[in-house]
């Protein structure tokens, strides 16, 4: 009995090793610790946006680049950020061109979204957040008209 019992614990452990989910907060902090990642914090500068005819009060926006990391160290992002599946989250937006993916992903807070994510992927991986009181509708118009 005590065989199985460890037998079917040994099981469980390398189990959720091997389905470990990175989550959102996670993925931040693990960029902003990258040697010679650039980061980028709204919050820090004092500055907030307002764009209430758009249905968008910006409170923070984080911007996280790996372009002046070695490649080890972005080999080592691209990972994290494929490995991001938080429950908290969902994707709006999924797609791949030229070797480049990029993923949109939203937390909603009631009627409005408080965070939006966007991971970008290829030879130079970027994290972008925006947060906020979001409007869905305006958001998503937004991501339209980028080319």
């Amino acid at each position: 009995m005590k065989k199985i019992l460890l037998l079917a614990a040994a099981i469980l452990c390398c189990g959720t090793g091997f389905a470990q989910r990175h989550s959102v907060e996670r993925l931040f902090r693990d960029g902003m610790a990258v040697q010679g990642a650039s980061v980028f914090n709204l919050a820090d500068q004092g500055a907030s946006f307002n764009l209430s005819g758009n249905g968008i009060q910006l409170n923070g926006l984080e911007v996280i680049s790996f372009d002046g990391c070695s490649r080890q160290a972005k080999e080592q992002m691209l990972r994290a950020i494929r490995a991001v599946d938080d429950p908290g989250y969902e994707t709006w937006v999924d797609v791949s061109d030229d070797g480049e993916h990029v993923r949109v992903l939203a937390k909603k807070g009631g009627e409005k979204i408080e965070d939006v994510v966007v991971l970008i992927t290829g030879d130079e991986p970027v994290i972008v957040r925006f947060k906020g009181d979001l409007n869905r509708d305006s958001v998503l118009q937004a991501l339209h008209t980028i080319k």
